[in-house]
């Protein structure tokens, strides 16, 4: 007998619980605007078309460090990045500062110590996980189109 009056006061107690009387909501005029632009954080890979079974990584971290790795290859270093406004006037900016170099052969066969390298470069976005890496002077000359792998 007592579960049954314990079973209907807990019953009556969630039902009341879950009642909420209306709220009234002000009809305000909202000033703030929302832009969602696409993240350059997260793991993007290039193909690179002299050796087909090599593909280079691009390793953009939130804390705005880079990791990148071609062949046996492995560089570390630290980027900046400059969305666009409006991308169809002016590109987004990337700047790479390459702290680290492994020194070792590259997707492409090359072997340079690539540390202490500062590049600036234009960045075409194609679609949320499509980009090219454009020359910064000249961002219609791309030389690399990069795929998102990873978030």
């Amino acid at each position: 007998m007592k579960q049954k009056v314990l079973i209907a006061i807990l019953a009556a107690t969630a039902i009341s619980s879950s009642y909420s009387a209306p709220v009234a909501v002000e009809n305000m005029q909202n000033q703030i605007k929302i832009t969602t632009r696409p993240a350059l954080v997260g793991l993007w890979g290039m193909p690179i078309t002299e050796n087909k079974k090599c593909t280079e990584y691009y390793n953009f971290r939130t804390n705005n460090d880079i990791f990148i790795r071609s062949g046996k290859e492995w560089s570390y270093g630290v980027y900046d990045y400059q969305p666009s406004l409006d991308p169809q006037l002016v590109p987004a900016r990337l700047t790479l500062n390459i702290r680290y170099d492994n020194n070792e052969q590259d997707c492409s066969g090359i072997q340079e110590d690539q540390s202490g390298e500062v590049t600036r470069i234009a960045i075409k976005w194609h679609t949320a996980s499509h980009i090219s890496f454009c020359l910064e002077d000249e961002p219609n000359q791309c030389f690399a189109t990069l795929k998102r792998i990873h978030p």
